[in-house]
């Protein structure tokens, strides 16, 4: 308990279990500066509760989350360093590291960590960083190809995050990190998942260095339901299509798709009808702010795609789709629609 500092050699690569566990007193490992804490990235095994009651860790620098690089379920968690056993100071968070029924468990961080850096790995599993509400940075290393399902749910003391090499935005990724104030989709992106954003009520730049413009990049084939549900800043948005894909049809290809179904403060109640049939109506939450839609490789608009959309002053089209939109599809809608 006495242990104020310590220095892992460059011939380790496994870290055991508890190895640290109860060092109150420990305010240093590979770093001179009070309060970090560094594993080199020769480490390639980290046990459970290696730092289980190190309340003097403010930083923390690793290779990868959890227990290896290529651990799963509980094993792969942010909070499976620190263990599952209270300690005097610890925070208690609760990590859901699967969408089974019971996949979760409770961790305990030390109180005064703020910010960690991720040195040596490509992957991110499912809620990784869920519910670290207490961490104002992560800082990942470039080439990071998959972040899981809920990576980062409920981390809303983070700002800003970079994330250039995914592949895809899983659903949830950054689901109610409240603080996060913008976001770049990167070049290899395809898909957008449901609720990826949702929750980002100060996210008022995507793709964009513009406060209020939100940019879905061509390349993005799929954007899931309620991605953008409580983005109360944005003022405009631009987006490939409307809806889940260039062939959505119905409830998935009207602009209300992207919003939901969820009321939230600073949203307008909107009831778009998508079909001619009975009852095929929905009612969304699209953001109040939210003046101006550009659509950039649509060939066709469905059936009531803006219906009832009276927020909006201008929407702009491609020219490819002039002649191909659905009935009703500006139906209670009276911005001018441009093509170009």
């Amino acid at each position: 308990t006495s242990l104020e500092s310590f220095y892992i050699d460059s011939g380790v690569t496994t870290i055991g279990n508890n190895a640290f566990n109860g060092c109150s007193k420990l305010e240093r490992l590979n770093s001179e500066d009070v309060g970090s804490f560094v594993i080199p990235n020769h480490v390639t095994s980290i046990g459970s509760a290696v730092f289980s009651g190190c309340i003097k860790m403010k930083s923390l620098t690793i290779p990868f989350p959890g227990h290896t690089a290529t651990s799963t379920d509980s094993e792969a968690m942010f909070g499976y360093i620190f263990g599952s056993t209270s300690y005097t100071g610890g925070n208690a968070v609760n990590q859901t590291y699967s969408s089974g029924f019971g996949c979760d468990q409770t961790f305990y961080l030390p109180p005064l960590l703020r910010d960690v850096t991720v040195t040596n790995t490509t992957q991110l599993n499912y809620g990784a960083f869920d519910q670290c509400a207490q961490l104002t940075a992560i800082n990942l290393c470039d080439g990071i190809v998959t972040a899981g399902a809920y990576a980062f749910r409920g981390c809303s003391g983070i700002t800003e995050i970079s994330l250039p090499d995914l592949l895809s935005i899983s659903d949830g990724l950054f689901l109610n990190c409240s603080t996060l104030t913008s976001f770049t989709i990167g070049d290899m992106v395809t898909t957008v998942g449901t609720s990826a954003f949702k929750g980002c009520v100060n996210l008022s730049r995507l793709n964009s260095d513009t406060d209020g413009e939100f940019v879905i990049p061509d390349h993005v084939r799929t954007v899931g339901n309620a991605v953008f549900n409580g983005c109360i800043r944005m003022r405009s948005l631009t987006v490939p299509f409307i809806g889940e894909s260039s062939t959505a049809t119905n409830s998935t290809a009207i602009l209300g798709h992207f919003f939901g179904s969820a009321d939230y403060n600073g949203s307008t109640a909107v009831q778009q009808t998508y079909s001619s049939g009975f009852g095929a109506h929905t009612t969304v939450y699209i953001p109040s702010q939210l003046t101006s839609v550009k659509v950039t490789k649509a060939s066709t608009i469905s059936y009531g795609a803006f219906n009832n959309c009276s927020m909006l002053t201008h929407v702009y089209l491609p020219s490819a789709a002039q002649g191909n939109v659905g009935t009703n599809a500006f139906e209670g809608c009276s911005a001018e629609v441009t093509y170009e």
